[in-house]
């Protein structure tokens, strides 16, 4: 169970999220379109603090395994061994080396 927090306070739930959906910062949250559904306006919220997402249109909400999970169509299982044999430090959004949208593991 640490190494699974562990991995989680070392990736930045805002900057994998935004990776796939724009998001604009109101008060201490992220909010953007949920790319769960087909969404008009910003119904998903991010909270940097605890490392949480829900979307208050289709109810999807977790950690960042759990986004991670459901975006890339594979287990938490699956993420979090993915996770462990990525060098963690070497994650940099929009280059090669991060898993976003264009990137899959």
């Amino acid at each position: 169970m640490a190494d699974i927090n562990e991995l989680k306070q070392r990736l930045d739930i805002v900057e994998i999220i935004s990776s796939y959906t724009p998001l604009k910062k109101k008060g201490n949250h992220y909010w953007g379109c949920c790319p769960f559904h087909t969404d008009l306006k910003p119904s998903m919220s991010i909270n940097p603090t605890k490392g949480t997402f829900k979307c208050f249109a289709c109810g999807a909400s977790g950690d960042v395994i759990t986004f991670l999970s459901k975006i890339q169509n594979k287990s938490r299982k699956e993420i979090i061994e993915m996770l462990k044999m990525t060098s963690l430090s070497c994650i940099v959004v929009n280059s090669d080396v991060f898993f976003g949208p264009k990137f899959s593991f």
